[in-house]
């Protein structure tokens, strides 16, 4: 009986092991780089397991990693990139449970949430890149 258990034991850190997520984090109140996508290499990471208390309960949870668009009353744009639970639709709502644009001043009129399931997903759409890479190439052409 006892080496079921410790099989399933095992199992069960192979698993939250297999299953951990990790995603830039951080909130363009404390950090204005936070704001642009292409700047991702100063941002924190945070594995999603940890974030969530690490427990053998929690791993068994589904992480994703998020960007967060929001504007306050005032029109000003904040951007906050961290991880939550696995929503199905309630990004917002969560978002605004878990308090993610806490040190913002006034009330936060709209906000977007963009969810994506793979490790340091939330930097920037890839679409960036992609028109980087045109202008870059574009460049090199004309140097030509």
């Amino acid at each position: 009986m006892a080496a079921k258990i410790v099989q399933v034991l095992a199992f069960m850190l192979a698993i939250s092991t297999a299953l951990a997520l990790t995603c830039y984090k951080c909130d363009s109140s404390e950090n204005k780089l936070c704001s642009y996508g292409i700047s991702s290499f100063t941002y924190n990471t945070v594995d999603c397991n940890e974030e969530f208390g690490g427990g053998a309960l929690t791993s068994w949870i589904p992480k994703q990693c998020v960007k967060l668009v929001a504007q306050d009353k005032d029109g000003n744009e904040h951007i906050a990139r961290g991880c939550m639970p696995h929503t199905g639709g309630a990004c917002s709502s969560i978002a605004k449970a878990l308090s993610f644009f806490s040190s913002v001043e006034g009330d936060i009129k709209d906000m977007n949430c963009y969810p994506c399931d793979s490790d340091k997903c939330n930097s920037a759409p890839k679409l960036t890149y992609t028109f980087l890479g045109v202008i870059m190439a574009a460049v090199v052409f004309m140097l030509m």
